[in-house]
């Protein structure tokens, strides 16, 4: 079972949450700064949260320095995947 996400990813924002869908793509904004990898560790540690799974389930399998992403999701399949970063209380985790 693997789940594959088109993300488009701000980073630097005061807190990271989902924005909402743009089309087929879901935008996030990550607190972490955009450099030497943060954004993309902060984007994992996120949406491995929001989804309740490992953050090890998550990876970016292209645009690892772009904003538009494709992020690979182990483990769940997108019929359960969808629906909970959908819902409006898993968008944002202030920590």
């Amino acid at each position: 079972m693997k789940t594959i996400l088109k993300v488009k990813v701000s980073p630097g924002a005061s807190r990271s949450e989902i924005k909402g869908w743009i089309r087929d793509q879901l935008k996030i904004q990550v607190k972490a700064p955009p450099e030497k990898g943060k954004a993309n560790k902060e984007l994992r540690r996120f949406l491995a949260k929001v989804l309740s799974i490992a953050p090890g389930q998550v990876s970016v399998c292209s645009g690892e320095t772009s904003r538009n992403k494709t992020v690979c999701i182990e483990g769940l399949p997108e019929t359960e995947t969808i629906p909970l970063l959908a819902n409006p209380r898993n968008n944002s985790h202030r920590e």
